[in-house]
């Protein structure tokens, strides 16, 4: 939980860090999982000073999910706006949030994203839903199309 920024409208429903009673809390990061390990296969492979190494963390996830934000953007004629506005309307269609103090319900699975419910990051635990090591899950840019209006 971010101690500096706080929540957009759009994600106060998600954001488990922010009170909309009290409008307190920080905001909630990451928005996404995407490609981070730089020591996988997936890692991207690039050149320095005559030696390949694999690039991951957010050196290699900002720009994959930039790029694909822009394709999608093209697709849509430009009319899309802002990425993180639209990912948290789609993400709470399908849960949305609940009053303070009142549990959530099991987090239900969202078209456009793969839910990741294993792994750490530092203190946060990968839980179903959003949490704090994958945010809404990882994008499903096939799926994301359909459902971006």
């Amino acid at each position: 939980i971010s101690e500096v920024e706080t929540p957009g409208w759009w994600t106060a429903d998600t954001d488990p860090g922010y009170n909309a009673e009290l409008l307190t809390g920080g905001r909630a990061v990451p928005d996404v999982a995407l490609d981070a390990d730089p020591n996988v296969a997936t890692a991207a492979s690039i050149w320095v000073n005559g030696q390949q190494e694999g690039i991951g963390g957010t050196s290699l996830s900002s720009p994959l999910m930039l790029g694909s934000w822009a394709r999608l953007e093209s697709g849509h004629g430009n009319r899309l706006g802002l990425a993180s506005i639209a990912l948290y309307k789609i993400y709470d269609k399908v849960n949305p949030g609940e009053a303070p103090g009142v549990p959530d319900p099991a987090p239900a699975a969202v078209p456009g994203f793969t839910d990741i419910t294993v792994g750490t990051n530092g203190q946060y635990v990968a839980t179903p839903g959003y949490d704090e090591v994958t945010g809404l899950g990882a994008p499903d840019l096939a799926k994301l199309d359909t459902r971006l209006n």
